[in-house]
């Protein structure tokens, strides 16, 4: 690609891109505008979490197990070209991903990654210099190229660079719009709809389905004295939950022990659940990932908003930080409840 040809590229993809009004748009976007013009076989969107060092896979081909890249995308950040990119807050290429020595390359099957070129490209708002902030990864994109090794050229990694720098606000903007239309629709559920306990989740289900992919949603209660807490599933979907079973465990080890403490969510990945106790029967369940949002009602402990998926790596930061809101505003409609019964 020449200069002029660049700039006429990452301008028609960011037009494109701010026609998305949804995440799932704008992943559709710039696949279809990134496979051809790179000449690859797909695009993978992940969105980055820093605090638990995490890439949620956001595109079809990443989160579908019948994909080959299914197990790719379940992978720990630790080792993965992924990982090294947003340290190195630029564009990595690797002519093989096969002989490469990202954890990759012994995840993805060996029949299809011989001579996989993989180019990878963090999403980041630069930092701002006057107020001393660091840059911020919202994402990282990835071009594969099978059975073409080397493919991509060293213009190729710094055009996937840039394009990173310039899309960071358009994808900012996608996000924000996309929670506030959903925050808007659960709102008018709950206030509007005639709400029971049992009814309150599957009332706003189907919303929440089309913005955070779910296998697993609960409502939890805390029970119990103050030196004896406990907790109940008021109502659960997607899963049977033996909650004799839970008994076995101690609850001060227990990841609902630490909600009750904290009053802050969870963000369990997968990969950094061990510390509590019960994480063992839940992926005996098949549930590996799973968000938790505490619920305050007239300013005490309620519960807790449970949501899981049968996939690794299935949540983000976004996710949880709207989950933590649609938290609020389910906490609201339990007090309005509570006062009514």
């Amino acid at each position: 690609m020449g200069t002029t040809t660049n700039s006429r590229d990452r301008f028609r993809i960011l037009s494109a891109l701010l026609q998305a009004k949804t995440l799932r748009q704008f992943d559709e976007r710039l696949q279809q505008e990134l496979t051809p013009l790179l000449d690859c076989d797909v695009i993978g969107l992940y969105l980055y979490s820093e605090r638990t060092t995490s890439f949620s896979p956001v595109s079809e081909s990443l989160c579908n197990p019948a994909s080959p890249a299914y197990s790719i995308a379940q992978l720990p950040a630790a080792g993965t070209i992924k990982e090294a990119a947003v340290l190195a807050g630029q564009a990595i290429v690797t002519d093989d991903l096969s002989t490469s020595p990202w954890t990759e390359a012994q995840a993805i099957d060996p029949n299809i990654s011989r001579s996989t070129s993989v180019a990878v490209s963090p999403i980041r708002i630069p930092s701002e210099s006057m107020t001393g902030a660091t840059a911020k990864t919202l994402a990282v994109m990835v071009a594969v190229s099978i059975g073409k090794p080397g493919i991509f050229s060293e213009e190729d990694r710094l055009f996937l660079g840039l394009l990173g720098l310039h899309i960071a606000p358009v994808l900012t903007a996608v996000l924000a719009a996309e929670e506030r239309d959903t925050l808007v629709a659960i709102n008018n559920q709950v206030v509007l709809g005639t709400m029971t306990l049992d009814t309150l989740l599957p009332s706003i289900q189907p919303i929440l389905r089309e913005i955070i992919h779910h296998d697993v949603i609960g409502l939890v209660r805390f029970i119990g004295p103050p030196d004896r807490p406990w907790f109940e599933i008021v109502s659960c979907e997607g899963v049977n939950v033996d909650q004799e079973a839970l008994r076995q465990f101690p609850f001060a080890r227990m990841a609902p022990a630490e909600i009750l403490a904290t009053g802050k969510p969870l963000l369990l990945t997968g990969h950094n659940q061990e510390r509590f106790a019960e994480h063992g029967y839940f992926e005996s369940l098949g549930i590996f990932s799973a968000m938790l949002c505490p619920l305050l009602v007239h300013g005490a402990p309620y519960g807790f908003l449970a949501i899981g998926s049968r996939r690794r790596n299935a949540f983000s930061e976004r996710d949880l930080a709207l989950a933590e809101q649609i938290g609020f505003h389910l906490s609201h409609a339990i007090a309005n409840l509570s006062a009514y019964e």
